[in-house]
C-alpha cells in the first residue's frame, strides 16, 4: 500500500459504490487526525563507554489501519540549559537517527503497523551550538567525598522540546517541554572506588 492512502473496508465500499451508481457525488476525503501519539525520553548515559546524554523521541501508530509509505523524518531536538536558555543544543533530524522502525532505506518507505513504536534518537557530547563546552565552561564541580578522583557537578536541568514529521500528509507530532535534571560525572572510575551510577551522582554528599 502507498501512503497517504489506507486500505481499509470503506475504500471496498467506495469502490462499490461507483459501479451502482456514477452519479452520486462522493464524500470528500478527509486525512485521519490524531493517529500518532509521542513520548520524549531524555536519559543520562554514565557507563565506562558513555558519558553523554541521551533524547529519544518514541512514536505510537494509534490508528487501527498500517502506514506504508515514504516518509519524510522531518524534525528537530532541542536541549536548553535552564537557567541560560541561549546555551542550547539543537540536532535536526533524518533517517540517520532512526534507533527503531520497519524502514527501507533504498525506498524511503517506512512501515507503521497499528500498536508499533517507531523510534528516534541523538546523542549529545555537552558541547553546544556555539561550541560552548559545558563540563569546562558551566558546570560547576566538586570532588566525590569517596573518590578523590572523581568529581561531580552540581545538579544542572535541561529544558527538553522536540517535533516530527513522519509523512506528508499526517500531522506535525510535538515532543515536550519535558525538564531533565542531572549531575555530570567527570570520568568513569572502578576498582580504587565505589562505582557510581548516573542516577545516584546528584545524592552524593
Amino acid at each position: 500500500m502507498n501512503f497517504p492512502a489506507i486500505v481499509s473496508k470503506s475504500l471496498i465500499m467506495v469502490v462499490a459504490g461507483l459501479s451502482l451508481s456514477c452519479k452520486e457525488p462522493l464524500p470528500s476525503y478527509k486525512d485521519p487526525t490524531e493517529v500518532f501519539s509521542g513520548a520524549l525520553r531524555p536519559t543520562y548515559l554514565f557507563t565506562p563507554t558513555q558519558n553523554h546524554l541521551s533524547v529519544q523521541l518514541a512514536v505510537m501508530n494509534d490508528y487501527d489501519e498500517t502506514f506504508e509509505g515514504k516518509t519524510l523524518f522531518e524534525g528537530s531536538i532541542e536541549i536548553a540549559l535552564s537557567r541560560k536558555p541561549d546555551i542550547k543544543k539543537t540536532f535536526f533530524l533524518s533517517s540517520s537517527n532512526l534507533i527503531r522502525g520497519k524502514y527501507n532505506a533504498g525506498s524511503r518507505v517506512l512501515t507503521f503497523d497499528p500498536g508499533d513504536e517507531v523510534r528516534l534518537g541523538a546523542t549529545w557530547n555537552f558541547i553546544d551550538d556555539r561550541g560552548v563546552d559545558l563540563r569546562t565552561d558551566e558546570f560547576v564541580y566538586r570532588t566525590d567525598p569517596t573518590c578523590n578522583q572523581r568529581r561531580i557537578a552540581q545538579e544542572e536541568s535541561f529544558f527538553i522540546t522536540g517535533k516530527l514529521k513522519l509523512y506528508d500528509r499526517t500531522e506535525e507530532i510535538k515532543f515536550g517541554p519535558v525538564t531533565f535534571a542531572m549531575c555530570h560525572v567527570n570520568a568513569w572510575i572502578e576498582k580504587i572506588c565505589i562505582t557510581v551510577t548516573a542516577d545516584e551522582a546528584c545524592k552524593v554528599r
